[in-house]
């Protein structure tokens, strides 16, 4: 398989890219998924759609054998909508599949869990092809992130425990710093809110005078500007869900402080859960 021109959009930079140029990568992956016969797809059907640009083609793998096709399929399970230059740059591995979604450069619909499975096995194939490795693809959250991110959605509140907070504090805030929409909601604002969910302990979310990014800790602090309190069950409720407004009204959420911290970050969960193709 050769990847050098691939290799070159990589030392030049995506900018110069043309649509040819994500056949070739396509064209790639189906050879790479036909020589190595993954276990993965054994026996299992995938069809990606691309609209790159408003330029249609598919991959399509049929119990394992995979095929690019230079055309628009009527069905299929993974739709991806981007441009040229995102596009290359994701071929290259100098943007990273994911980060590219949650800044809403890379759009996505259809089956998740399928679109997760095809993103591992990009992962793969950037090692195996010498075309980037981890390192060098600046990865922030691995596609295995955000597959555990869609079973928590899927399961429920009832389901999340305290080792999932974190994950989900680690996307969140990873979205707000990607994503244009949720940087100018915080651009002029300081945020600084607690919260101590009940059963886990507290946990600090807050814009870093420094760099101007939305970080968090579990820990304690000070100088909050809102500080509210909260079951688990009903912080899953809340994260999962996005009605803040109503635990609060009905007593599920007990609030000191500021308000419209609370708003600010209703508004940023908002724009996540819009994003996120298994979400209504």
């Amino acid at each position: 398989m050769d990847v050098s021109r691939i290799l070159e959009i990589k030392q030049t930079g995506p900018e110069a890219a043309k649509a040819e140029d994500i056949e070739t990568f396509y064209k790639i992956i189906a050879d790479y998924i036909n020589s190595e016969s993954l276990e993965s797809l054994k026996d299992k059907n995938l069809t990606i759609s691309l609209d790159i640009d408003g330029q249609n083609s598919s991959l399509v793998i049929s119990e394992g054998n995979a095929e690019f096709k230079k055309d628009k399929v009527l069905k299929s399970d993974v739709q991806f909508y981007s441009d040229i230059k995102t596009m290359a740059g994701i071929a290259s591995g100098l943007i990273d599949s994911v980060k590219a979604f949650l800044s809403g450069d890379l759009e996505i619909d259809g089956d998740f869990e399928k679109m997760i499975s095809f993103l591992e096995i990009l992962d793969h194939a950037y090692e195996k092809l010498g075309i980037a490795s981890k390192e060098e693809r600046d990865i922030l959250i691995d596609p295995q992130s955000m597959k555990k991110l869609y079973e928590l959605y899927e399961a429920g509140a009832t389901d999340v425990n305290t080792d999932d907070i974190p994950l989900f504090f680690n996307i969140f805030c990873a979205f707000i710093n990607l994503n244009e929409e949720a940087k100018e909601v915080v651009e002029f604002e300081d945020l600084r809110v607690q919260m101590i969910i009940k059963e886990a302990g507290p946990y600090f979310i807050y814009k870093d005078e420094e760099d101007g990014t939305v970080k968090w800790k579990a820990e304690k602090v000070e100088d909050s500007i809102l500080e509210f309190e909260v079951s688990i069950k009903t912080a899953a409720d809340v994260l999962l869900g996005g009605d803040a407004a109503s635990a609060y009204l009905s007593g599920e959420v007990t609030a000191t402080g500021n308000i419209g911290q609370a708003l600010i970050l209703q508004e940023l969960l908002e724009l996540f859960l819009e994003i996120l193709p298994f979400t209504d």
